[in-house]
């Protein structure tokens, strides 16, 4: 795996490492700081006026992989103390303002474009014997599907190909070999007439298994060839063509959709559907199933008159109860025929907020329901007389405006690179709120102790927003508490 880290100026984490001694050590003394990496989970390190090619090999010896120094060599110093090797490395590339890669047991060390230049001469070079088809077949198969190798054939070694590439592309190129290498792609001596080149296309499935589509195509009987791969089971490679092609292409916008999706050896046993029967006291279904069925709960409610009161709920038990929940809220005494009920879509305050304020305000005969999530929902589900509805919108149209502006604080890190991880956390909120990005605020660090980091993002924006970016901020750190 690939791994590009860039340090970035600015972060106030080089004087949490600064370290005070009375004494300095030279840069030959630097084999003895190796060795005390290798025997602890930390190391301290005092160099003055010393070149860095000497340093990182002192490192390398502490992280245990080879450092690749691709500058110019510089003359620095550097102190840390009881810090992890790597941390030591990273801090080192910080203070120097360089970047590096790290791939398997190589980091290369330097400034941006050169490393990245310089790149491709740490990639190894992977050789793949053939059994049926040719180097060149293989060469024009990589090229046809852009994979991102280099590659060298030779004349004298036909069934032999050298890639050098990233992981992913030579697994890739291991996958292209595993499906063309095969009997029946053999040239057959000679030809009567020239056979079609063989085209292997991969399409890529969604929801959908590979084994599926191959069953529907022969089904179907689209004269095609398929290669189904065992360690990837969402692809399927096809040679047909155009006109097959299409057909397949048709097939797949049909069947591969989400409503089809196979969901392999859960967990946990799947959910037993349930059907349960409810008797309605007061309102009838033909007002109720209105109401409901736009309620994002995966239950189906039946009715088999419309104008009665009884009616049928299918889905698993949990739903059916939530469901259950809320119909009999709905099916209360006051809900007679002089009652009505609609939905309100707020603007600017949230739904718990609003029935909130609508319960103090207390007004006779309405009564205001809350729909899931009601900390993020801006709907709000009210009952009423009919002569009432009128008001009702007019007293939450008054409520609903936004509060005055405050600045709070409503989130914080302690790490070195706290700004970075505030920021990640800053534009989480923005997409899941849709409050304004340049509503927030990082600071640097703003720790009264020395050593430390403490970084915090705060915010200006009414309270009942603040409410609800803490509330996301605690479901990002809870992401599986219960928000219902």
């Amino acid at each position: 795996m690939l791994f590009i880290k860039r340090i970035k100026p600015g972060i106030a984490a080089v004087t949490a490492v600064v370290v005070l001694m009375l004494f300095s050590i030279p840069a030959k003394a630097l084999d003895s700081y190796a060795e005390t990496a290798k025997n602890s989970d930390a190391v301290t390190i005092d160099i003055r006026d010393a070149d860095i090619r000497d340093i990182l090999t002192s490192l390398s010896v502490a992280v245990k992989k080879s450092i690749i120094y691709t500058e110019e060599p510089v003359r620095l110093s550097f102190s840390v103390t009881g810090v992890s090797p790597i941390k030591a490395f990273e801090l080192l590339a910080f203070s120097a303002n360089l970047s590096y890669i790290e791939q398997d047991n190589i980091i290369l060390v330097g400034k941006d474009g050169t490393i990245n230049a310089n790149f491709y001469t740490m990639l190894p070079i992977t050789k793949f014997d053939l059994s049926y088809i040719s180097a060149v077949e293989i060469s024009e198969q990589v090229d046809r599907l852009a994979i991102p190798v280099k590659k060298i054939t030779m004349d004298s070694a036909q069934k032999r190909i050298w890639v050098q590439g990233s992981p992913h592309a030579l697994a890739k190129m291991r996958e292209l070999v595993y499906v063309l290498d095969r009997p029946e792609n053999i040239d057959p001596a000679p030809p009567q007439e020239p056979e079609p080149l063989l085209s292997l296309s991969p399409i890529e499935l969604k929801y959908v298994p590979a084994e599926l589509i191959n069953g529907l195509i022969a089904q179907l009987g689209i004269p095609c060839r398929t290669v189904l791969v065992e360690t990837n089971p969402k692809t399927i490679w096809v040679d047909g063509d155009v006109k097959a092609l299409s057909d397949i292409g048709s097939l797949i916008k049909s069947v591969d959709i989400a409503e089809n999706q196979v969901v392999e050896e859960p967990e946990e046993p799947e959910a037993k559907i349930e059907i349960e029967a409810k008797k309605l006291r007061n309102i009838t279904t033909n007002r109720l199933i209105p109401l409901i069925s736009g309620i994002d709960i995966p239950v189906k409610v039946i009715s088999i008159d419309s104008s009665g009161y009884n009616l049928w709920m299918r889905g698993t038990r949990e739903d059916i109860n939530i469901i259950n929940d809320l119909i009999n809220r709905l099916d209360a005494s006051h809900s007679r025929d002089d009652v009505n009920f609609f939905i309100y879509t707020l603007t600017n305050i949230r739904a718990s907020d609003a029935a909130a304020k609508l319960d103090f305000i207390g007004i006779e005969n309405v009564s205001a329901f809350l729909l899931n999530y009601p900390q993020f929902s801006k709907e709000l589900l009210i009952s009423c007389p009919s002569d009432r509805i009128n008001d009702v919108k007019h007293v939450l149209q008054k409520l609903d405006v936004p509060g005055e502006r405050i600045k709070v604080i409503v989130d914080y890190s302690d790490s070195p690179s706290g700004t970075i991880r505030l920021e990640k956390r800053r534009d989480l909120i923005v997409a899941l709120t849709g409050i304004p990005k340049d509503r927030f605020t990082v600071t640097g660090n703003v720790t009264r102790d020395a050593g430390t980091q403490h970084f915090v993002l705060w915010v200006e924006e009414t309270p009942e927003n603040v409410a609800l970016i803490r509330e996301v901020v605690e479901s990002i750190d809870n992401p599986l508490s219960n928000l219902n």
